[in-house]
């Protein structure tokens, strides 16, 4: 993930996972500065099935919200 990030000129990396765990959507966003493992922002998500364009949205939406509150802008 460190070569990816120097390749774009980045200095932090969003790493985002998505399980699906009973019968419900499990998300998992980690932000990371490149190069070091200390995590500086980590959320954790949980919605129900259906629409999942609809769902990508809500989660962009969310985890764009966290950040901001957490990045202070």
């Amino acid at each position: 993930m460190d070569k990816t990030a120097n390749a774009m000129g980045a200095e932090e990396i969003l790493s985002v996972n998505v399980r699906q765990r009973n019968g419900k959507w499990n998300v998992f966003s980690v932000l990371m500065k490149a190069g070091v493992s200390n995590k500086e922002w980590f959320g954790e998500y949980e919605h129900a099935p259906g629409d999942e364009f609809a769902i990508e949205r809500e989660l962009a939406r969310s985890i764009a919200e966290d950040l901001r509150k957490k990045l202070g802008g």
